[in-house]
């Protein structure tokens, strides 16, 4: 079944193309920042998932639960401000979830006050999960990932989000800024095989 829900994914290099283009954007302009920058991975993310698939990424805000060791999490959760940012695709039936920081989630452990203790986690994550509800995929354990990872989407907090994020005049144009750089870096990738 799992094989089943990766028909549809943009090819392996295409993914890897968006990815690797994005953390190198986002580490550049961010340093060691990076591994607290979800919002930028989603949104700069978005754009270059878009210029290279002509299909449209959202980014969205919500909870994040993510194991650690056998039965031992930490967690994101959407509220106060504070949140997970990862990009998503609708389909009838499915959804297409993409989060572009799981590589920075071994960091987060550490920030919160846990261990990492399971294998690194893969670079990202790019998926397709069956959803009833369109805001709601299932926890679960995804292909190449060390444990259970639950997202959440809080549609509140991603409405929030997506309006502090476009009404900012200034972060439009760097969040352009970086995309444009992203996309041309994800080209490049592409070109070279990468």
């Amino acid at each position: 079944m799992a094989d089943a829900l990766q028909v549809g994914l943009p090819p392996a290099a295409v993914r890897d193309a968006v990815a690797e283009a994005t953390h190198r954007v986002v580490c550049a302009r961010l340093g060691a920042e990076a591994e607290r920058a979800c919002a930028w991975y989603a949104w700069v993310g978005a754009a270059v998932a878009r210029a290279l698939t002509g299909r449209r990424y959202t980014p969205c805000a919500g909870s994040l639960l993510v194991e650690v060791r056998p039965g031992a999490f930490f967690a994101f959760r959407a509220q106060h401000g504070q949140f997970h940012a990862w990009m998503m695709r609708w389909e009838p039936g499915r959804c297409e979830l993409v989060d572009l920081s799981t590589r920075h989630f071994p960091a987060h452990a550490v920030r919160v006050g846990a261990t990492w203790e399971l294998p690194a986690p893969p670079a990202y994550l790019w998926t397709m999960l069956p959803t009833g509800e369109p805001l709601d995929p299932a926890p679960g354990r995804f292909s190449g990932f060390p444990g259970i990872v639950s997202y959440q989407v809080d549609a509140a907090m991603t409405a929030e989000f997506r309006r502090h994020w476009l009404g900012d005049p200034v972060r439009r144009v760097h969040l352009q800024r970086w995309a444009d750089m992203a996309i041309r870096e994800a080209r490049t990738l592409m070109r070279e095989g990468a």
